[in-house]
């Protein structure tokens, strides 16, 4: 979604979620504090925002906490077409969508201001499902994202020296599940069709911690609101914090990546 192309809103829609649904993987002293940190609408205060291009990287940093922290967006939607191009169809699309409404507002009202006016729209690409979003193109997303940043960070440890890393990652993805037909997959869901399937739980998965796992990273931070599957109560987390300074990544699960499908239509 393109409003949240502003790294504050991301915070500021992290801070709305409910405590219940974020998982410490970690539950140390430390991990409670940095996430009450960002959480906490005051704490949150004593944050700079050094999002701004013109800006030394990272995104954030506190003094009062020691921290800084570098926010990054992942979707399930981004992928390279045949000319090895990096496109987006359902951004293309809620682009096209909002410039639209823009336009027909402006017509009925020509003076009205819509410099700070945010336009939610969830926007369809017209493209079968698996075409849409399927787990390579969020895997490959999220591996894309994470070293484009994970580059970065000897800049960042030069910018603050003394100050603790966190990797924010708003990951937009739909939720994942496994299946036994590997023709499913191929295909992709249709509308109201059933199947079994069981929850494929994102951090747990080889595929995206084995990116992060090694790196020069205090504490890393995934948000995920739209992992939804609906028809069970077998819910994940949204949000899981780890301090990977600490972490023994001993529970780690590789799946079978013929058999993951999106529990989306």
């Amino acid at each position: 979604m393109n409003y949240f192309n502003d790294e504050e809103k991301i915070i500021y829609h992290f801070q709305c979620v409910d405590k219940r649904e974020v998982h410490l993987v970690d539950k140390t002293r430390d991990v409670i504090s940095v996430f009450e940190a960002i959480y906490n609408a005051d704490n949150w205060k004593k944050w700079i925002n050094n999002s701004a291009k013109e800006n030394p990287p990272p995104d954030f940093f506190s003094n009062e906490y020691g921290l800084m922290m570098e926010v990054m967006r992942v979707d399930d939607h981004a992928h390279y077409d045949e000319n090895g191009v990096l496109v987006n169809p359902v951004n293309r699309r809620e682009s096209i969508l909002q410039k639209e409404i823009r336009q027909k507002i402006l017509s009925h009202n020509p003076n009205a201001d819509l410099t700070e006016t945010d336009i939610y729209i969830n926007a369809l690409s017209g493209l079968p499902s698996n075409e849409d979003h399927n787990y390579r193109f969020y895997s490959d997303s999220f591996a894309r994202v994470l070293k484009k940043h994970i580059k970065h960070i000897p800049l960042y440890r030069k910018n603050h020296p003394n100050k603790k890393l966190i990797f924010f990652v708003f990951d937009e993805s739909t939720g994942y599940v496994t299946v036994d037909d590997e023709n499913l997959v191929k295909r992709g869901p249709k509308a109201l069709e059933s199947f079994t399937a069981e929850p494929l739980w994102y951090f747990l998965d080889s595929k995206f911690i084995n990116v992060f796992k090694n790196c020069d990273i205090d504490y890393f931070i995934w948000y995920t609101p739209y992992k939804i599957f609906h028809g069970t109560t077998m819910q994940p987390p949204k949000v899981c914090i780890y301090d990977l300074k600490n972490h023994l990544f001993d529970n780690i699960v590789t799946y079978p990546e013929n058999l993951i499908i999106s529990a989306e239509a």
